[in-house]
């Protein structure tokens, strides 16, 4: 009891003195500024971040810290968290915002906490407050934001004076903020002082899969200290060079860098403002920058003049978004930068910077971005060896519309809007309409706010008006927006596979919505099996929301550009782990993410057609996406004019049933691949279920050229003829008789003869 009372003695008395708020995960910080305590053994520092290490004991392992006292009625808690899987009941955390005690159990003391991680897909973040044993539900954040396997997000939570709370998020790791409020009543708020915590839950394989950073707890809002000179305004200071892959070196030291410059007239502090990519933040020296004044900022001197970090956002190779923020996280200029702005391939394997070419055009950045073509690779603190004029030209597009929620939409534009406002209409109209900005690390992205919430079953179009960004003209086709609904099982249908491609080509799956209800792709996934009913591999479609409108098709593949479409208004998603498509033939399906089936489709390289010899570069088609995907009489190999069609209507069809009890779906039949009337469909439509079948064709003569076993009728039966006799071989041109014998238990007889003509191809 004397060594826990000495523990706590020393805990509180070394918080007075070390404690550095919001705390930052460097090097020599960790367990002692401030003092952590508890399974402080199972972290670790990890590349400026606090990291769960694997360990032999059995999870959860967690680390307590004493939080500072507030001054004012509003709290405020913030993090940086990464989870590297998505997060269930076995593999979740909670932020403890707030504990009476030290060491927290699950039956002991009170808490209010911020749990991620439960049992399905939603992934809700859920606030709760715990009383001893008893653990209250508050509220829940919006689902879906934990369900990526490698999640990156911000967090912010406010506690107000009238008890109610709100939970802000970016799911890109930045500060444009996702909202939810909560009122729970009931229950007070956190008093002064306590202690805040980190707690873990996890599996063998996630041991290593938890970061956390920049943790901050205090007063809002926060009064930041005055400037000792004029903060930089938007745009005032910009990124004007980068070295985001400096190996191997051609002049300079091999060190990543960018350069800034001040294009406004007046001298600014670069005190207080933040240098910050997808996964790091780091703060600027106050530095002084004189109008139009070059500087430096790295790891190390590239130059004598250069401003020197100790701790540096890495730069991605192959692209990043690099922002410079302000001290209340507004931004003061953004850059997204790719490997493909390099021209030339051997520029971008290393040691050459980007440049940006015009100061004064800060529109359409990825256009005013180009490789140096200074001898050295780059021109650190010079002129830069790109700088020239760049007028703006081109239109700007809307590329995509999704619902976030269902008054607020998600806008992704052909060029990041920087600081202007898109000007947008709706049809139906939803009332006022309000730009919230471009999202952090997205900069191509938007959210816009309505006045009025869309309604299900109702599809708008959206556009932009002239003139668009930037002064420039704007393509103002309407793009469709609704709000998403679940499918049901006759909504979403396979309708074409190819399998066995031509040399280059890439295997794909082609489905098409022949509901009525507008689905999000991102709640199905595409599946492969050996048995029907059941999957051994399964992959989601796509990862953020896709609209999937009636109607539609999409073409389902590994990569873009192996397949090129035909102009047939389809789109193309890549599905990175698509299930690979054997050419032995598999059982694939469509289902609901955690969900049962909604299609279900068979293929197999023995449904080709009896006229081909080797169908590398044939897709195998649905004849009629009414009927079972796993029927071999329902699939036909695409014809020879069009192997595969992607995107399009299949090049095999069949007329619908007539009203006739017998009917053939063509009076004539071309045995072959030339994609009309490459088969013959026959169908039988019986008074009632129960009749027994007997189908055969004979010639003139009346000798018998194919025959089907006899089956038991339902309601419907339908029958499939490539043109072939019973022994394989194909019939030669002349006219032959389809014969339908049925007859039922009760004694009635039903007996239909049709000629159909066999014509040469």
């Amino acid at each position: 009891m004397k060594n826990n009372l000495f523990l706590l003695v020393l805990f509180f008395s070394s918080f007075q003195v070390s404690a550095q708020w919001p705390i930052r995960f460097e090097a020599g910080t960790y367990p002692n500024l401030p003092i952590w305590i508890g399974d402080t053994a199972h972290f670790q520092l990890s590349s400026g971040m606090l990291q769960l290490k694997t360990v032999a004991t059995s999870s959860p392992a967690s680390v307590t810290t004493a939080l500072p006292v507030p001054q004012s009625d509003t709290l405020e808690w913030a993090l940086w968290a990464r989870l590297g899987f998505s997060p269930s009941s076995s593999n979740q955390f909670r932020w403890y915002l707030w504990q009476s005690q030290v060491e927290m159990t699950d039956s002991t003391g009170e808490a209010f906490y911020l749990q991620v991680g439960e049992t399905g897909s939603l992934d809700a973040p859920e606030l709760f407050h715990q009383s001893g044993a008893q653990h209250t539900l508050l509220g829940r954040g919006s689902p879906g934001g934990w369900s990526r396997t490698d999640n990156r997000v911000r967090i912010r939570i406010l506690s107000y004076a009238d008890g109610s709370w709100q939970l802000q998020t970016d799911s890109l790791g930045g500060t444009l903020w996702r909202d939810t409020l909560w009122r729970p009543s009931g229950f007070h708020r956190p008093v002064g002082g306590g202690f805040t915590g980190l707690w873990c839950r996890f599996t063998s394989s996630n041991a290593q899969r938890f970061w956390f950073d920049d943790l901050h707890f205090g007063s809002w809002p926060s009064q930041p200290p005055s400037p000792i000179c004029q903060s930089p305004k938007f745009q005032q200071v910009i990124f004007h060079e980068i070295m985001p892959d400096p190996t191997p070196s051609i002049f300079y030291s091999e060190v990543e860098w960018v350069e800034l410059k001040n294009r406004s007239s007046d001298t600014v502090c670069l005190g207080g403002i933040r240098l910050a990519d997808t996964k790091d933040t780091v703060d600027m020296p106050e530095v002084l920058l004189p109008p139009g004044k070059l500087v430096v900022v790295s790891t190390a001197p590239i130059i004598p003049e250069a401003i020197i970090l100790n701790r540096w956002p890495s730069l991605n190779n192959d692209g990043d978004t690099l922002c410079l923020l302000d001290s209340a996280n507004r931004v003061i200029d953004r850059l997204m930068y790719k490997v493909s702005q390099y021209a030339s391939s051997w520029k971008a394997s290393g040691g050459w910077s980007l440049e940006r070419i015009d100061a004064e055009r800060l529109c359409r950045q990825s256009v005013n971005w180009a490789e140096s073509i200074d001898p050295r690779g780059c021109s650190p603190g010079y002129r830069n060896s790109c700088e020239g004029s760049k007028p703006d030209s081109g239109k700007t597009a809307i590329i995509q519309v999704f619902p976030d929620q269902p008054d607020v939409l998600r806008i992704t534009l052909n060029e990041p809007p920087e600081d202007a406002v898109p000007g947008l209409e709706i049809t139906p109209s939803r009332g006022k309409l309000t730009w919230e900005g471009s999202l952090s690390n997205r900069p191509h992205e938007g959210r816009l706010r309505l006045e009025q919430e869309l309604l299900f079953g109702q599809i708008y179009q959206i556009r932009l008006k002239n003139p668009g960004l930037c002064g420039l003209p704007a393509d103002t086709n309407a793009v469709s927006v609704a709000l998403p609904e679940a499918p049901d099982s006759a909504g979403i249908r396979i309708s074409e596979v190819y399998f066995k491609p031509e040399t280059g080509e890439d295997e794909y799956v082609e489905i098409e919505n022949t509901g009525s209800k507008v689905v999000d792709l991102s709640w199905l996934m595409i599946t492969r099996s050996e048995q029907p009913g059941l999957f051994d591999l399964g992959t989601r479609i796509c990862e953020t929301g896709t609209l999937f409108f009636p109607g539609e098709r999409v073409v389902l593949t590994t990569r873009l550009g192996a397949l090129p479409l035909p102009d047939c208004g389809a789109r193309q998603i890549v599905v990175p782990n698509l299930p690979s498509l054997t050419d032995e033939g598999a059982i694939l399906g469509i289902a609901r993410w955690s969900g049962p089936l909604i299609d279900v489709v068979r293929y197999d390289p023995g449904w080709k057609h009896p006229a081909l010899g080797d169908w590398r570069g044939y897709a195998i088609e649905r004849i009629s996406l009414d009927r079972s995907g796993l029927e071999r009489s329902n699939w036909l190999s695409g014809s020879d004019r069009n192997r595969r069609t992607p995107g399009c209507p299949n090049s095999q069809t069949f007329k619908p049933l007539t009203s006739k009890l017998f009917s053939l779906s063509s009076q004539y039949i071309t045995p072959g691949l030339n994609g009309h009337h490459d088969f013959l469909q026959i169908q039988f439509r019986p008074p009632s279920a129960g009749y027994q079948c007997r189908l055969r064709i004979v010639d003139l003569e009346g000798r018998e050229v194919y025959r089907w076993p006899d089956q038991l009728a339902g309601n419907e039966e339908t029958w499939r003829w490539d043109g072939q006799r019973t022994n394989g071989d194909l019939m030669p041109a002349g006219w032959l008789i389809v014969l339908m014998e049925a007859w039922h238990p009760d004694g009635d007889r039903i007996q239909e003869q049709e000629a159909v003509a066999v014509v040469p191809d």
